[in-house]
């Protein structure tokens, strides 16, 4: 998994290189906001079925082409997971590495819209059960890559020689667990079935852009 996340670091440095080699405008800056974090599948199972509101953020590096498409690479801090009607929590964070593609509609000399897709690739942080008098590390059992899916936009406001940005995105992952619990057992169902959740994020960032 670790020779995958490199793969995909050097691929993504590759094609930004070639957007720069192409006389692209570059740009780059920070984001950050909040992620109301949930999960999908079999969540009625593990008995998480509500959300929680938590950090995202970063930096980006992107690059606009002579037409309406451009490349952009978001690394980003993201926090995830969900939390039971009792107050327990699944905290799963991760360093996320998304290289998207970027179409631009400019809307007058100061706004533009810009919408984006594209993989995020995750190096799991730290996972672990919060609401018991002791925090449970989860980091044997959950799968430490995670890749997802992404798609958004974002509304750029132009103030002098800056930009600022509102942004919003859908993400939805992978499995989250391997198959196993602490122990060694497999986690499923009362019908023996494994049980498979992934995670879910709809997250809102205000940010600043500097184009170069």
């Amino acid at each position: 998994m670790r020779h995958s996340f490199r793969i995909a670091v050097v691929t993504l440095v590759v094609s930004s290189l070639g957007a720069s080699v192409a006389h692209a405008d570059g740009y780059g800056g920070f984001r950050a906001g909040v992620n109301h974090a949930y999960l999908s599948g079999d969540t009625e199972e593990l008995g998480l079925t509500g959300s929680r509101e938590v950090f995202t953020g970063g930096i980006f590096l992107g690059f606009d082409t002579d037409g309406m498409f451009g490349f952009r690479t978001d690394l980003l801090y993201t926090m995830k997971g969900a939390k039971d009607d009792f107050g327990t929590e699944l905290k799963v964070d991760y360093f996320e590495m998304a290289p998207l593609l970027v179409a631009r509609f400019p809307l007058g000399s100061r706004f533009a819209v810009r919408g984006f897709v594209g993989p995020v690739f995750g190096a799991f942080v730290n996972a672990e059960l919060d609401g018991g008098p002791v925090d449970i590390d989860l980091g044997d059992i959950v799968e430490h890559m995670e890749i997802s899916g992404t798609l958004g936009a974002e509304v750029n406001y132009k103030v002098g020689p800056y930009v600022l940005l509102l942004d919003t995105r859908y993400t939805t992952g992978s499995q989250i667990f391997e198959g196993e619990d602490l122990a060694g057992n497999p986690i499923v169902d009362e019908f023996g079935n494994l049980i498979n959740v992934s995670n879910v994020g709809i997250a809102v960032m205000l940010g600043l852009m500097v184009p170069f």
